[in-house]
């Protein structure tokens, strides 16, 4: 049997170090006219303007944090391996052939519910992947 393997991914249209890249040009200009400002006696701007950075800056850390996080599922002679990576943290499952032949998919129950792949023997695991007896 040949190996066969999925690799499941966001599609993200900016890697976190161009995101990092364009924060840093945000800045320049937003402070450069703040401190414009602030030299006209309009000290708010730059309170307002530190403000909004510090906003954007959270919003751009939590994507560039889950950019990356990504599925893989290799089907192999060996067994079936699933690696979920989030947030920079892997978790993998590995399930035997003996215990593969019994496994099946789950389909979501709901909207916001996740795909599971259910096995004999395997205890419940977490991540977008969920093993359930």
């Amino acid at each position: 049997m040949e190996t066969r393997e999925w690799i499941l991914k966001r599609n993200c249209s900016i890697a976190p170090r161009q995101l990092a890249w364009v924060f840093a040009i945000l800045c320049t200009v937003s402070l450069t006219v703040a401190l414009g400002f602030t030299l006209h006696g309009a000290w708010t701007i730059l309170v307002f303007s530190v403000i909004e950075l510090s906003a954007v800056g959270i919003a751009f850390l939590v994507y560039a944090r889950h950019a990356t996080d990504r599925e893989v599922v290799v089907l192999g002679e060996d067994g079936l391996i699933v690696e979920v990576t989030q947030a920079g943290r892997t978790s993998r499952i590995k399930l035997d052939l003996a215990t593969l032949h019994g496994t099946r998919i789950a389909f979501p129950a709901g909207p916001q519910a996740l795909v599971a792949l259910e096995g004999r023997g395997q205890g419940a695991a977490r991540g977008s992947w969920p093993f359930h007896q």
